[in-house]
């Protein structure tokens, strides 16, 4: 797969295109939370929690707070989506 980003303007005005080449191995598909953190980021929250006023940093220590949100709620996406989603050649 390629993805072409066209029309990069840098500081000085230059105009550039980005082309990237994607290879997708079969069978070593990754749930999301393991590939996010093979790329060791510095933080990552998972906002899994359903209950408590702490949202737990899984990758560091950076942990955060909850203020007035309810805990516990269905997501945007869910774990079976993750595996099917797709994305366009077009960014």
């Amino acid at each position: 797969m390629r993805i072409q980003i066209r029309d990069i303007v840098d500081v000085r005005g230059a105009v550039s295109v980005l082309t990237l080449a994607l290879g997708i191995a079969a069978g070593t598909a990754q749930p999301y939370p393991i590939a996010v953190t093979a790329d060791h980021p510095i933080a990552y929250w998972r906002l899994q929690e359903t209950s408590g006023t702490i949202a737990h940093d899984i990758a560091g220590s950076h942990n955060g707070s909850f203020t007035n949100v309810v805990l516990g709620q269905p997501g945007y996406i869910t774990s079976a989506e993750i595996g099917r989603a797709s994305c366009s050649e077009r960014v």
